[in-house]
């Protein structure tokens, strides 16, 4: 439900996000030992934001492929000066 609400969120899509809201109050009514909290939304959002945040095309950084960025992100950088170059001669 949580992924649910994040999408809903991230795509502005206020009826899904208020279905999903209900969803949570209809699960924390059955399930009031496992109840989902403000608390557990916000973190769950804050933590789906920082690890969008950390991630580089999708791709979370880890020691397994920090060498794939290193390159990834100097051809970037190479890409991004041969543009900005293209653009100040015209």
């Amino acid at each position: 439900m949580l992924d649910r609400l994040d999408i809903a969120d991230r795509h502005e899509n206020w009826d899904a996000y208020e279905k999903t809201y209900n969803d949570i109050i209809k699960f924390n009514g059955l399930y009031a030992k496992y109840k989902i909290l403000p608390k557990d939304m916000a973190d769950s959002a804050e933590a789906r934001n920082k690890k969008r945040a950390q991630s580089y095309r999708g791709v979370e950084p880890s020691k397994k492929n920090d060498p794939m960025f290193g390159e990834a992100l100097v051809n970037t950088r190479r890409e991004l000066d041969k543009l900005e170059q293209e653009a100040k001669k015209k």
